[in-house]
């Protein structure tokens, strides 16, 4: 054996090599665990309000915590007034917003949700979220507050905050009879609340 040989072997027996390498880890949504909540509130008399189901979300985050971003779908299909009203009401609500004028679920299947980026900001475990919203083939900015904690390989969010309706082109149209009139008695903001469990894949 040579001295060169011997030489290399001794340096690797007393010198440990190591490979370190960041890596991502992904936080897949829980769809039985979650849920969106919309209300959408008249000028005069009671609103309507109801909830709609995840069939997709995922969020990535880096091996110091930050949250890189993420994908969620909406199942448009699922979209559904929970309001304490007949069952015959609540069928009528589903009608409405399930038709061409508002969210036009036939066509339009699936909503996404994208996260662009989340912020730290003052407070416990308080961040600015930024993304796009997509609702019947429209995408728009969003921004929200969240809440968002870890327990383990579990983690949850929670966020309140509204979307203007007019940019996704949700209402009656104007076309219709009485159109502008009855989408003139429904407020123009959508309050949605968000309430996410997540498990690490």
């Amino acid at each position: 054996m040579s001295k060169y040989l011997m030489l290399l072997l001794s340096i690797l027996s007393f010198s440990p090599v190591v490979f370190s390498q960041a890596v991502n880890t992904n936080f897949g949504l829980d769809s039985s665990k979650s849920q969106l909540f919309w209300k959408s509130n008249k000028k005069i008399g009671s609103g309507h309000y109801g909830t709609i189901q995840f069939s997709f979300g995922k969020i990535v985050v880096s091996a110091n915590g930050s949250i890189l971003g993420g994908t969620f779908i909406l199942d448009m299909n699922t979209i559904n007034s929970t309001e304490k009203i007949s069952e015959n009401g609540r069928k009528e609500v589903n009608g409405v917003i399930k038709s061409d004028e508002f969210f036009y679920v036939k066509r339009f299947t699936a909503g996404v949700m994208t996260l662009k980026s989340v912020t730290p900001i003052s407070g416990d475990y308080q961040y600015t979220v930024t993304g796009e919203l997509t609702v019947k083939n429209i995408t728009k900015p969003v921004t929200f507050v969240a809440t968002i904690t870890k327990n383990g390989d579990a983690m949850f969010s929670k966020a309140s905050f509204k979307i203007d309706r007019r940019l996704w082109h949700i209402g009656f149209k104007p076309e219709v009879l009485f159109g502008e009139i009855k989408d003139d008695m429904i407020e123009y903001l959508i309050d949605i609340e968000l309430d996410l469990t997540f498990s690490r894949q």
